[in-house]
């Protein structure tokens, strides 16, 4: 599909960030790193380090899972522009298997344009068998586009590096899918499924004794032009008709320029009125004039895949280029779970 040269796409690439390894680490001036207590215990209840005492301490087995680890993006998706500053609530957990206690530090080293609060370095404890969840408040800087930001995570256990990960996170635009809907053999792409009369984000949809729900796009979905193809969400060798549905919010009516194109046949919706019909695949974009009603709008797409492609580009912009004032967008700022706590350092047996 190629892109219609007089538009200007909106911001859909992936942020590219050098130096993403992990860098030797100094002393951190200035005020002390944050402690995060074990939930129920009182401020004057310290623990005994383990390392300072008089009798010699059990060596931790470094190279197995005692302390389990994940973490979780908090907050609701919210609207806004694009390029304005996204700030959302990092949420560690951290769970103490061992009967000892434990004390450490979190190290996060964002990258440029992104901070993090309280501190790049959170001091931990935990109790035997306990767990804790640390907030940790990141930001994006303003003006960042749409992409992939990485962070790269230590988790320090009584001075030693325990793991170390990449923490992978996604500025996106929270569009939901679903589907495939099967087609008939008779109406084919023309048959008309449950999302084209009612959008329920939360129920889904009910067609033939089967239920769809609304999903997120997956990570391997998440192309930087913007592109989203269902073959990659629902799988090559699947045939039927998906929708997607994007939230766009207008602080008054305003007219702007939504471009398309499908390599299937395919329908565009604004607000449940029709607005593109392509009964064949489009090769370029499609630009057509809309105008955005007060408050939520809601643009869906369905494709329509039987032998070909199954993949759209949707953008919307200005009827000058730039998105008007007063248009957001719901962003989303998502971890990606495979990436989330995956790469660890190896083990080094002894004597090498």
């Amino acid at each position: 599909m190629k892109r219609a040269s007089d538009i200007v796409a909106l911001a859909m690439v992936v942020l590219l960030i050098g130096g993403c390894g992990l860098k030797e680490r100094k002393p951190i001036e200035g005020r002390e790193p944050t402690t995060v207590e074990t939930p129920g215990e009182k401020p004057d209840e310290a623990l005994t380090d383990i390392d300072a005492g008089t009798k010699e301490p059990e060596p931790l087995p470094m190279d197995t899972e005692f302390l389990e680890y994940d973490v979780a993006v908090t907050g609701p998706v919210a609207p806004q522009r694009i390029d304005d500053r996204l700030t959302r609530t990092l949420r560690f957990t951290l769970a103490n298997t061992l009967d000892r206690p434990l004390t450490g530090q979190i190290v996060i080293e964002p990258p440029q344009g992104v901070s993090v609060m309280p501190g790049r370095t959170i001091g931990w404890r935990l109790r035997e068998g306990r767990t804790a969840k640390i907030p940790v408040q990141v930001s994006i800087t303003e003006g960042a586009p749409l992409g992939k930001v990485s962070l790269p995570v230590t988790v320090n256990v009584l001075g030693q590096e325990y793991r170390r990960f990449r923490l992978d996170l996604y500025k996106w635009l929270d569009i939901r899918v679903i589907g495939p809907f099967p087609l008939d053999e008779e109406s084919g792409a023309r048959l008309s499924y449950p999302p084209e009369r009612r959008i329920d984000l939360d129920r889904g949809a009910e067609w033939q004794g089967h239920s769809y729900e609304w999903l997120a796009l997956p990570f391997d979905a998440l192309h930087p032009d913007g592109m989203i193809n269902f073959a990659e969400i629902y799988g090559a060798d699947k045939t039927g008709s998906a929708y997607a549905v994007l939230g766009i919010y207008a602080e008054a009516a305003t007219g702007v320029v939504v471009a398309f194109a499908c390599d299937s046949p395919s329908t565009v919706w604004l607000n449940k009125r029709e607005v593109l019909d392509a009964p064949k695949p489009l090769a370029e974009e499609s630009l057509v004039e809309v105008t955005l009603r007060r408050g939520l709008n809601r643009l869906l797409v369905k494709c329509s895949k039987g032998d070909g492609g199954w993949a759209f580009i949707l953008n919307v912009v200005g009827k000058r280029g730039a998105l008007p004032s007063g248009v957001t967008f719901d962003l989303d700022l998502r971890v990606d779970p495979e990436r989330a706590t995956r790469e660890t350092p190896a083990v080094v047996e002894p004597g090498k």
